[in-house]
């Protein structure tokens, strides 16, 4: 279970401590004061048994490299992903913007189609006027025959 603990120190200080929490790759500032004590651990470990510093130090670089290996991965994937919503980004831009041209050819055409009818509506009237003058002419015609 994690608690919180506060420690007195000089302005400056905590300011350092901050800004080197803020640098490294932790997601708190506890897991860093962790990393923090492990080094003083391996460093005391160090002090007082001296033969152990060239195999403390290998485990440190070893460490640093695994460390190092892990978050090249991550931020490979980090990049592929971004690359990837990108892509669709412009995949949903790209239809979006087929969209709205389909919405505007169609409302074009339905504005050509109205016209079309409202014209042939118009012909068929003047046709059916034009056609009833006729008939009145053929039966004025039949009548004075």
């Amino acid at each position: 279970m994690s608690e919180t603990w506060s420690v007195k120190v000089d302005q400056e200080i905590k300011n350092k401590i901050n800004k080197m929490a803020d640098m490294s790759d932790f997601e708190n500032r506890g897991e860093f004061v962790e990393y923090l004590l492990g080094l003083y651990n391996i460093n005391k470990v160090k002090d007082e048994i001296p033969q152990l510093s060239g195999d403390l130090n290998t485990l440190q670089t070893l460490t640093k490299e695994i460390t190092n290996i892990f978050t090249g991965m991550g931020e490979k994937m980090a990049v592929a992903l971004r690359e990837k919503d990108n892509k669709y980004k412009r995949l949903l831009e790209e239809k979006d913007e087929e969209i709205t041209n389909l919405e505007d050819t169609h409302k074009e055409l339905t504005e050509q189609y109205q016209q079309l009818k409202d014209t042939s509506e118009e012909e068929i009237d003047s046709l059916s006027e034009k056609l009833s003058d006729l008939k009145g002419v053929l039966n004025d015609f039949k009548k004075r025959k």
